[in-house]
């Protein structure tokens, strides 16, 4: 299953069912591994809804739950985000579970466990607990210099998401990580860090916005309508100088966006 995940094939929704269907009658041999990746091969190809029954999720939750003193931190960061990604519920014992194994090896988190953890917990409005969270923000700190465009843009969006105070070190890490690397952002990320920035009240690097306008430029092909609603807001928020080219393109987009809304 995992396979057809990396390869992102379309899967019938017949087909998940009857995977699910599978791997409940199976799940007390699935180790703390497997639900893992199980659960993450899920969300990876856009399982929806209709296709993942409750039954299956009430099942993988109990065995994650039973596994977790054997999670690592990238089945932790996995496993919640496919649970966020699926819409499925965060229950008080599985965060509970979840939270003590993350405390137990907070060292070894890397920079995608850290940012899926609170991506996941941003998604579904769930709060972490005070003392792991700070915690998982100085690992932050301790591993920015290995941080890319999806995990700086995903962090900082969760961090915005939950109203969490960030220290101004680890904002001015990730952004300085950000700038390095600012070639590689895609639309969607350009977009959510601005307004993670803005929302947070970061004092903004001048060059790095101004790298980040010439990286929106750059993939203005992709736009969707509200990345240049979340860019528009953000840069007036952040009072700096938009690039004269950039507003024509974001104008432009949206006037586009008011054509495809009208009725043919």
């Amino acid at each position: 299953f995992s396979a057809l995940a990396k390869l992102r094939v379309k899967v019938d929704a017949h087909l998940i069912r009857a995977m699910t269907r599978r791997a409940m009658a199976a799940s007390n041999e699935f180790r703390a591994q497997d639900v893992a990746t199980f659960l993450w091969a899920l969300a990876r190809i856009d399982a929806g809804a209709q296709a993942v029954e409750e039954d299956f999720l009430n099942t993988f939750r109990r065995r994650a739950f039973a596994t977790a003193g054997a999670f690592t931190p990238q089945n932790v960061g996995n496993f919640l985000m496919a649970l966020a990604k699926l819409g499925a519920k965060f229950t008080a014992d599985l965060m509970s579970a979840m939270g003590r194994r993350a405390a137990a090896v907070a060292d070894e988190f890397n920079p995608p466990d850290i940012a899926n953890l609170l991506w996941a917990l941003a998604t579904r409005e769930v709060r972490l607990d005070s003392r792991l969270m700070e915690t998982m923000l100085a690992r932050a700190l301790a591993t920015a210099g290995d941080f890319y465009p999806r995990e700086i843009a995903n962090l900082l969006w969760a961090l915005a998401k939950l109203g969490t105070k960030a220290d101004g070190a680890l904002l001015d890490a990730l952004q300085s990580r950000a700038l390095e690397c600012a070639d590689f952002f895609d639309a969607e990320k350009v977009a959510q860090l601005l307004w993670a920035l803005a929302t947070l009240g970061a004092r903004s690097h001048t060059k790095l916005l101004d790298a980040m306008q010439r990286r929106a430029l750059a993939v203005r092909g992709d736009w969707e309508a509200s990345h240049v609603a979340d860019m528009a807001w953000a840069l007036a928020t952040l009072g700096v100088p938009v690039q004269g080219e950039l507003v024509l393109a974001m104008v432009r987009r949206a006037e586009g966006s008011v054509q495809e809304l009208k009725p043919s």
